[in-house]
């Protein structure tokens, strides 16, 4: 089994400071998203004129997060299968090349 270090990082989301426990190493990533949040929150609110209730900005933003990420799955997987595609083909080309020797 491998043991894999551990270390604590704060952050801070919306004013409010948080503890969390990530793999060393992975703090700065953490430290940067949580910017990030914090940024896509504020445009979310200036989006809305401030008008909207702090849960419902928090689950727009996750929605936003959401349908980026499944938009980039679904772009990887399509790359992924034209790349087999190709593999394939090229794997068919040299399998010919072999029977002809």
């Amino acid at each position: 089994m491998e043991s894999t270090t551990v270390e604590k990082v704060e952050i801070e989301v919306q004013r409010k400071k948080f503890t969390i426990s990530c793999k060393a190493g992975e703090s700065d990533s953490f430290r940067r998203a949580a910017k990030a949040v914090n940024k896509d929150i504020q445009d979310m609110q200036s989006l809305t004129g401030n008008r909207l209730p702090l849960d419902q900005v928090l689950s727009l933003v996750a929605v936003n997060y959401c349908k980026e990420n499944l938009a980039k799955d679904a772009e990887f997987k399509k790359e992924m299968d034209a790349l087999k595609s190709k593999v394939n083909a090229l794997i068919k080309k040299l399998d010919k090349i072999g029977a002809d020797i």
